[in-house]
């Protein structure tokens, strides 16, 4: 190196008999990448199935089936099915890609930017599966695996047309989510872990339920909670307004002048 025009700025000179050229570097290093991702932030296992639950919503569906299973020769499993109107082929095949969503950005649901389904499930297990049909004789699969990146694999692979699991299709149009091998999720404690979906998901997606969606948790209704307990028929008890009712004006400013409103 050398000392530069101006003072305190050096320069550092690479003498090589060949030509420095551009190197081509991946946006994404998959394998750091998937296990940051691991670690995202949700809190709960219920914070993670909600995103499930989002979507199916977001499908248009009215029922939805979240089920939780702990045997103990292997490590939990957790199938969230609902009679939505199902995954196209291009949807499915996007459904796992991080950001692959065809809803971005949208205000419908909970979720916005495509990384529920994909994020939530790796959350707390290694692999999850995706079973789709808008049809009951067409049942497609794919399927996104940690050990397979860590492997090497860069690619969602392509979409399979499968039996559904049990053979028995229970509606004419829906999607299934499946995570196996689920390392993050502590079933010994079942009634209780259940006992905090249901409130969280109770919560989440009460207005929902009051509009006719029904969700269930290992068979069990979920029941809206309203925190605020604005509503009579969140858990049988409601609050009292206390005192007078107070209207504040706020400052609604619109162009070049101002307008006060109590609303």
């Amino acid at each position: 190196g050398g000392q530069g025009k101006h003072e305190g700025i050096h320069q550092v000179r690479i003498r090589s008999k060949n030509t420095v050229t551009n190197q081509s570097i991946p946006l994404i290093a998959p394998k750091e990448f998937i296990h940051s991702m691991r670690h995202g932030g949700y809190r709960s296992p219920a914070s993670a199935m909600a995103e499930l639950v989002d979507n199916a919503i977001e499908a248009h569906a009215t029922l939805v089936d979240v089920t939780l299973t702990s045997g103990s020769d292997e490590s939990p499993t957790v199938k969230v099915l609902d009679n939505g109107i199902g995954m196209t082929p291009t949807i499915l095949q996007r459904c796992l890609q991080f950001g692959g969503t065809t809803r971005f950005n949208s205000r419908n649901g909970l979720g916005r930017f495509g990384l529920g389904l994909p994020a939530s499930s790796l959350s707390y297990a290694r692999r999850v599966n995706v079973y789709s049909w808008r049809r009951r004789t067409r049942v497609l699969s794919c399927h996104l695996d940690v050990d397979e990146v860590w492997q090497g694999a860069t690619y969602i692979p392509e979409l399979e047309k499968v039996k559904y699991p049990n053979d028995v299709v229970p509606y004419d149009t829906g999607t299934l989510v499946v995570w196996e091998k689920c390392d993050g999720l502590n079933l010994t404690r079942l009634r209780y872990v259940l006992g905090r979906i249901r409130l969280e998901l109770g919560r989440r997606f009460r207005n929902f339920i009051w509009d006719g969606v029904e969700i269930r948790v290992n068979g069990e209704a979920v029941t809206p909670i309203d925190p605020l307990l604005r509503s009579k028929d969140s858990s049988g008890v409601s609050s009292a307004m206390y005192g007078p009712e107070i209207r504040l004006s706020v400052r609604n400013q619109t162009g070049t002048g101002n307008k006060y409103t109590g609303d």
